[in-house]
């Protein structure tokens, strides 16, 4: 977690103290190939001052006008979904566009190119779900509706995406609608593991809009599925089925049960890669402490809200996060 708070720091200096930037190069074009991929290298091992001049170029990059002149260092940049530790780094750079991302007007056309070319969105759409502009009238919420799914998987990402917004509106009619539809889509191995938690998770909504709860039979077919996934995978199938589950599961023993062992997954993860921190332990301690306050054990939720305000979220995530450890 330290080269995290060391990247936040560091840019929160770069922020108010522009002759810091003299330390960084910010014009990635001259940059001679074999020093651009030493500074990647060093990022994917955690060092933290290669990190903030990756972050840097690409907010220089995606300064461009034409959209599409973004896409040569993208490319350059090349960091796969395929490769976990390669995806948690372009999603802590991606993450570190959003406001640059949410201030500009994009036009129609760019937005349908952003949600369907195929390295716009790996990058803009795919690294990360930017809750901050996720309602229909926000940049994020935008792109989703320009999605053209070419497989199930993406077509399952789109309408998980449509259903979380309706959630976070707060609409039941169509959470009704899109849960019950997602709920029999397929899980699949090959997934990213989010796609298949989000699938979850609307199981969990489905039952729980048309019961008034989720029942012990369905939490234990995912807590069986998710202790047969690998450590590494098992908070991104947790990020969206979790915060459902410890609002409204019936078994809080067996809530409890999943929290430790999801607890003791994220350390795992946050030891072999930091940047799991920024995100993924975010998650896991906002659940914690909305759980705790449901169970009414105060004490408890006050630890893990200190340390949720201690961890630093990513700022796509953070009202979202902290709105689900204040549930109770």
């Amino acid at each position: 977690m330290h080269q995290h708070l060391k990247i936040f720091n560091t840019l929160t200096q770069l922020s108010n103290d522009p002759e810091m930037f003299n330390s960084y190069r910010l014009d990635f074009y001259r940059v001679r190939d074999g020093d651009f991929q030493s500074c990647r290298s060093r990022a994917l091992n955690f060092d933290p001052e290669a990190t903030v001049q990756l972050i840097l170029w690409a907010q220089k990059n995606i300064g461009q006008r034409e959209v599409l002149a973004w896409v040569p260092f993208f490319q350059r940049l090349d960091l796969k979904d395929s490769v976990l530790q390669e995806f948690y780094l372009k999603g802590y750079i991606a993450n570190h566009l959003g406001e640059i991302l949410r201030n500009r007007k994009f036009k129609k056309s760019e937005l349908y190119i952003l949600a369907n070319h195929p390295v716009l969105k790996d990058w803009i759409l795919h690294s990360f779900v930017d809750y901050g502009s996720l309602k229909p009238t926000g940049y994020y919420g935008k792109l989703v509706y320009e999605i053209n799914p070419e497989n199930i998987e993406e077509e399952t990402f789109k309408k998980s995406l449509i259903l979380t917004q309706y959630y976070l509106e707060g609409n039941v009619g169509m959470m009704k609608k899109w849960s019950e539809a997602l709920s029999r889509y397929p899980l699949d191995k090959n997934y990213f593991p989010i796609i298949n938690g989000r699938v979850w998770a609307a199981r969990f909504m489905d039952q729980l809009l048309k019961t008034g709860a989720i029942r012990n039979d369905l939490i234990s077919d995912w807590w069986r599925y998710l202790k047969n996934e690998p450590l590494s995978c098992v908070m991104p199938n947790s990020m969206e089925p979790l915060p459902i589950l410890v609002r409204f599961g019936e078994d809080t023993e067996q809530i409890e049960e999943i929290l430790n062992y999801i607890g003791y997954a994220i350390h795992v993860a946050v030891v072999n890669n930091p940047l799991v921190a920024s995100v993924d332990n975010a998650m896991y301690l906002a659940s914690q402490t909305a759980y705790n306050k449901r169970i009414k054990d105060f004490k408890k939720a006050h630890e893990f809200q200190n340390e949720l305000n201690k961890n630093l979220c990513l700022p796509s995530y953070s009202k979202y996060v902290f709105s689900l450890a204040n549930a109770f």
